[in-house]
């Protein structure tokens, strides 16, 4: 979205009173005429037809359809959505309207009153966040999403992955006093740029604008302190700039601008891009490079009509304003599907890969690493197959047709030594733990030689994290194969131990005479290991049992052990929820095999077993499962050998994921439902 408003109108002013009102605050309004038509087909001019309706604010276009966000009367529908961009049907019921929709991968994001929603098809919305203030402008990288607000704050907010979100630092040269009202955001070559006002003390309005990575830290960008609006894509960045003539400015890197004029007429209108093109959107005018500009075709909306967002899909591009301009057009090649971040060790095979929504028998690729051709990378997918650390950079696809040329959205290859590769650091197992009673951790060990582990059994100190009826004396149990190598019962408070527990971050126990368990073994490990967690007679309630890898980031080597498996064997009553967390390490994703099994263990000769299990994945901290699975697919098959994971029952009700997750924390829910029996909840890296 590419609009201007002034920062002090009411929601009620109509969007063109206020970008009119903004140009003469900040002095700029000349005239633009459009040179001769130079195509047979012409602008078609029209509304949405929905009552109450006086303007569409922005546009999007994504999963077969438009959608675009409106204002108006009483009554007034928030979105409307179109797959031709001529016949609207009224959607967004409940939300508010004058919002800001984008697409990006593959779903709709809307910035609505004071918080950010996403939907499929522009109909069925989710909440995201709900912020403090009002949202409006939104820029994304397809990845990560910057919002501004309506309101004075000078702090912005940010998500860098679409799920979570957090308020920026200030906008340089604003404050809270000063207020900062932002008037464009856009996504260009790493950076996001806020042009936005900032109150002066004689009350004038100063233009300013900045850029980050990630709203952290802020630069200005003086080039452009007197930009407009700004638009970017294809490799440029563009800003359409007060003083004689209002110019457009041009940059491919953010460092050099060149500036060339616009064709002159009665309206300056908001930039944008879609289908390949630049669009001053009010004129219609038109630019592949940001440079050279002109009429698609014949009609103008007419004087006085304000146009402010554009979108292309279906063969046709729309603008949206006061009125709704469509045109069938071919366009350059439109990206579908763009290459993602990678973060690989040295000699890991890698792809990129791309789609074109419009592709035809001209169109032509080349993958460029740091703007520069990759010689012989000319087809829609680049594969590299054994990196290595020169490898690494910004890697984007230009692909052509006999229209023009589009560049992707850069991905950024990393490449690490071995030792930086994702891992499994720790396990942890919270359930209930009745008296006398046990249940089985299980870990697998690729390697030899000595592997230092953190075992863990609390009960009492598990108040400190709010759990109530908690396990008054757990015990632990550390085997090797079949022998035992090491045990406790209380932990004593030892130096070494409270060492260890900084060392991993794991929160402190409640006192050095607490009876909570706690071991460490630095003796070299067996492949298969187990640690058997016990209740004490007369004892029953919360266990928090854990595993961690003790080898410190540093420390690590090419040879060095790392655990490849874990595992959770317990018996789990009717509704009994099981939670297995885990965490991994390193740099780079790693893929994991994650399974609930029930009536499979019947073939290691177990009884009693859980009939159903249901499995689910979550990020830690997070409510809503990443991934879910009641029965397993049998295509994982290949997955279950890659790893030496017994086999399933063919048809069986047992559970099973395959997912590739950066580092970070997670947890695993197994249940039942109804069912109750002995549970097995496993988690593999797959090499």
């Amino acid at each position: 979205m590419n609009s201007s408003f002034s920062p002090w109108s009411s929601g009620a002013m109509r969007a063109p009173t206020r970008c009119r009102h903004l140009l003469m605050l900040v002095a700029l309004a000349l005239a633009l005429a459009l040179p001769a038509a130079r195509a047979a087909a012409s602008w078609t001019f029209g509304t949405t037809g929905l009552a109450n309706v006086n303007s569409a604010r922005s546009v999007a276009f994504g999963n077969g359809r438009f959608v675009a966000t409106l204002e108006g009367a009483n009554g007034c529908p928030a979105l409307a959505w179109s797959v031709d961009g001529v016949t609207w049907n009224a959607a967004g019921a409940g939300l508010a309207t004058q919002g800001t929709v984008v697409f990006t991968a593959g779903s709709f994001y809307l910035a609505s009153n004071n918080a950010m929603w996403r939907s499929q098809d522009g109909v069925a919305w989710e909440r995201l966040y709900t912020d403090s203030v009002s949202v409006n402008h939104v820029a994304t990288d397809g990845r990560s999403m910057l919002v501004s607000n309506s309101q004075s704050r000078p702090s912005l907010l940010f998500s860098p992955d679409l799920v979570t979100w957090r308020e920026t630092t200030a906008l340089p040269n604003a404050s809270a006093t000063t207020g900062a009202y932002v008037q464009d955001l856009v996504y260009f070559a790493g950076r996001y740029y806020a042009l936005y006002l900032v109150q002066q003390p004689d009350h004038s309005l100063r233009s300013y604008t900045a850029s980050t990575v990630d709203g952290t830290e802020w630069a200005d960008v003086p080039a452009l302190a007197k930009a407009l609006y700004l638009a970017s894509s294809g490799g440029r960045l563009i800003a359409r700039m007060s003083g004689n003539g209002n110019p457009v400015t041009t940059t491919t890197d953010g460092v050099t601008f060149t500036t060339a004029p616009i064709p002159g007429g009665s309206n300056i209108g908001a930039l944008g891009y879609a289908g390949g093109r630049f669009f001053d959107c009010t004129s219609l005018l038109t630019s592949i490079d940001g440079s050279a500009w002109g009429p698609l075709t014949t009609g103008t909306p007419g004087a006085n009509i304000d146009l402010w967002d554009v979108a292309y899909g279906n063969g046709r591009y729309v603008v949206v304003g006061e009125v709704i301009a469509s045109l069938a057009a071919s366009a350059p090649p439109l990206f579908a599907t763009l290459p993602q971040d990678q973060t690989v060790v040295v000699g890991t095979a890698v792809t990129f890969s791309v789609t074109i929504e419009n592709p035809d028998v001209s169109t032509t690729f080349q993958w460029r690493r740091n703007g520069l051709a990759i010689p012989g990378a000319t087809s829609p997918t680049l594969q590299l197959p054994a990196v290595s650390l020169a490898d690494a950079g910004q890697i984007s696809c230009e692909a052509r047709n006999a229209i023009g040329a589009s560049l992707s959205t850069p991905a950024t290859l990393t490449v690490v030594p071995v030792t930086e590769g994702g891992r499994i650091v720790n396990l942890s197992v919270l359930t209930s733990l009745e008296s006398e009673d046990f249940f089985t951790m299980g870990f697998a060990v690729n390697g030899s030689g000595d592997k230092p582990v953190l075992v863990r059994a609390a009960g009492p100190s598990l108040t400190l994290l709010g759990v109530g009826v908690v396990n008054a004396d757990p015990r632990v149990e550390l085997y090797a194969e079949s022998t035992k190598t090491a045990e406790n019962d209380n932990w004593g408070g030892s130096t070494a131990l409270m060492q260890a527990f900084n060392r991993v971050s794991a929160f402190g126990f409640i006192s050095g005479t607490s009876a909570d368990a706690a071991l460490v073994s630095s003796k070299p490990l067996a492949n298969l290991n187990s640690v058997r967690v016990y209740g004490a007679k007369g004892t029953h309630g919360m266990v928090l049992a854990e595993v961690y890898d003790l080898t410190m980031a540093d420390q690590i080597t090419v040879n060095t052990p790392r655990l490849c498996n874990v595992s959770v064997l317990k018996s789990v009553a009717a509704g009994e929820v099981l939670t297995a967390g885990f965490s991994l390490g390193g740099r780079t994703a790693k893929t994991l095999l994650i399974r609930a099994a029930g009536p499979s263990l019947t073939q290691l000769n177990q009884t009693d077993v859980l009939p159903n299990p249901v499995l689910n994945l979550f990020r830690l901290g997070a409510s809503t499962p990443m991934a879910t699975n009641d029965d397993w697919d049998a295509a994982l098959k290949t997955a279950f050998e890659r790893v030496s994971a017994f086999g399933f029952i063919a048809g069986s009700k047992d559970a099973a994921l395959l997912v590739t997750l950066p580092p970070g924390g997670y947890a695993v829910q197994a249940t039942g439902g109804s069912g109750a029996g002995k549970l097995l909840v496993e988690i593999y890296e797959v090499p």
